[in-house]
């Protein structure tokens, strides 16, 4: 019977060029990384239990692997089976735990140069692999230590509807300005017919919906905003539009007041002991938010990094390749949108999140994202290997959000209290 054990690993800034992965010389087909972390494959069967965060095919040196499905890791009294699901395993009778996994497949390939757009894990870039790794002395390790906690910011900490009154009515002078003309029944004939079609209306941004166009007081004055362009035929260019409408924000955000969830600061201060890195990053200028932290007296406030400006709505690429989010899909489906696709490729999002793991020397895996709309901040952490946490608003959140969430299993959680972020931690 073959014995696993649960670890984990990343890569290294080492000059070698064996620092991802490479053949161990201690199993035939095992690989691992500069600190020889064997992930072994069984010989045999070549299959194992393995939770990779990186492209679904990916070709390591002389060995590609490739992803087959989700597995549920569970100890059954010493037996070992496969199953349609994937691969249960106990290593000890009397052993009860749960992990989940995925199922993956290595093959060695000798002198093989990778086909052309075959992802390539290239050392150095921060890939990770969490394995089952077969241990001559069987321990049930627990799971992933969270070692980050990222957070969105307005909705997510602050009471989105009471802070964003004066954004609102800010916003509105300003665009009524703009225009030239009151704007009163149309906004509140667009505002109704957004807020009765949540699926079908979005926060517009090159043409593309990248959020609920009701998800927030701030999401749904853009889409307004939006339709008031559009049926006004003002702006038809989005090389004109978006500067404009991301002018509007920013000018309107700093009227915007301090209004925190009761909450916050208790689960503000309990993040802090924990001693982990905690991390805001949001859309909005960080000057403001900075401002806000301070006066809720925070007892780790010097510990919170701010990263402002995030612009998590923009759908872009990077300006090199990047193995992690090159092995991205350009998009995604989600039962209960059928009118369109979620993408995931918000390449200044991406690289602000990328900063951060690579600052703290962590791995995706070991991050834990909270925010209140799935769609913006949370739809590419999940993809990239985070573990997340939507914190819900009744009557507001969409449920195909809610349901997008729940399908993550182990890695996802939805609570409208913020006390649930902490539970993820324990």
């Amino acid at each position: 019977m073959k014995r696993w054990a649960v670890v984990a690993g990343r890569s290294s800034d080492a000059a070698e060029e064996n620092t991802i992965l490479a053949r161990s010389e201690l199993h035939p087909h095992a690989i691992g990384y500069a600190s020889l972390t064997r992930i072994a494959i069984d010989d045999s069967a070549g299959v194992g239990v393995l939770a990779y965060r990186g492209p679904s095919r990916a070709w390591v040196r002389d060995l590609s692997i490739t992803r087959l499905g989700l597995a549920d890791l569970t100890a059954r009294d010493g037996q070992v089976s496969t199953t349609p699901r994937g691969i249960y395993a106990s290593p000890r009778a009397g052993d009860r735990g749960r992990k989940m996994g995925e199922i993956f497949e290595a093959k060695k390939e000798a002198n093989r140069e990778p086909a052309s757009g075959e992802p390539t894990i290239v050392p150095g870039r921060g890939a990770t692999v969490e394995a089952c790794v077969r241990s001559p002395s069987w321990r049930w390790c627990p799971a992933m230590a969270i070692r980050c906690v990222v957070l969105d910011f307005d909705g997510t900490f602050t009471d989105v509807d009471e802070e964003a009154r004066p954004f609102v009515a800010a916003y509105r002078a300003f665009l009524a300005d703009l225009v030239g003309a009151d704007i009163s029944a149309e906004w509140a004939r667009h505002e109704a017919d957004v807020a009765a079609n949540p699926t079908k209306y979005g926060w517009l941004n090159d043409g593309k919906i990248v959020a609920p166009g009701n998800a927030d007081p701030y999401i749904r004055a853009s889409t307004v905003t939006q339709k008031i362009f559009d049926e006004r035929g003002l702006l038809t260019s989005g090389e004109h539009r978006n500067p404009v409408m991301q002018t509007l924000y920013k000018q309107a955000y700093g009227h915007t007041h301090a209004a925190f969830k009761p909450e916050a600061k208790e689960v503000l201060d309990a993040l802090g002991d924990t001693g982990l890195p905690i991390c805001v990053v949001t859309n909005a200028t960080p000057e403001v938010v900075k401002d806000k932290l301070d006066a809720l007296g925070l007892k780790h406030r010097h510990a919170l990094e701010v990263f402002g400006d995030a612009k998590k709505y923009v759908i872009a690429g990077l300006d090199g390749p990047d193995p992690i989010f090159d092995a991205l899909p350009e998009s995604i489906r989600v039962d209960g949108l059928d009118t369109r696709p979620i993408y995931l490729k918000r390449g200044m999002y991406y690289r602000v999140l990328r900063s951060i793991w690579t600052k703290h020397g962590i791995a995706p895996s070991e991050m834990l994202m909270a925010g209140d709309i799935w769609e913006l901040d949370l739809s590419l952490p999940a993809a990239l290997g985070f573990s997340v946490q939507l914190v819900s608003r009744a009557g507001t959140t969409p449920q195909h959000e809610l349901d997008a969430v729940q399908k993550l299993g182990s890695k996802g959680g939805v609570a409208e209290s913020l006390r649930a972020i902490l539970a993820r931690l324990s």
